[in-house]
């Protein structure tokens, strides 16, 4: 591997695990924090914090840690990378329904 390579897989690695980080860290702040501190948007917070940590675990496993580990286990990571993507699903559709019905 020549250096322009290794330095443009470091910088990728770098910049995902930031990206992923800053999005579950949100995620989790939406959830178990008190953001505007307003109980009625408490469902709208709730359903965005999920999609958030959901989506920052899932774009770290598809952009960061399937390039560092490709010889996992494909049961384990499939099963993993299903999961963290129901949990983005499950967020999407709760905010949806709340925005469509009221919830």
């Amino acid at each position: 591997m020549n250096l322009t390579r290794t330095a443009s897989a470091t910088l990728r690695t770098v910049v995902f695990t930031a990206w992923s980080l800053a999005m579950t860290v949100v995620g989790l702040w939406l959830i178990w924090g008190k953001p505007l501190d307003l109980p009625m948007l408490r469902p709208v917070f709730l359903s965005l914090g999920i999609m958030s940590f959901a989506g920052g675990q899932v774009l770290f496993m598809f952009m960061v840690a399937d390039r560092l580990f490709p010889r996992a286990s494909p049961r384990v990571v499939g099963l993993l990378e299903i999961c963290c993507l129901s949990a983005f699903l499950a967020g999407a559709t709760s905010f949806v329904w709340i925005y469509t019905v009221g919830g």
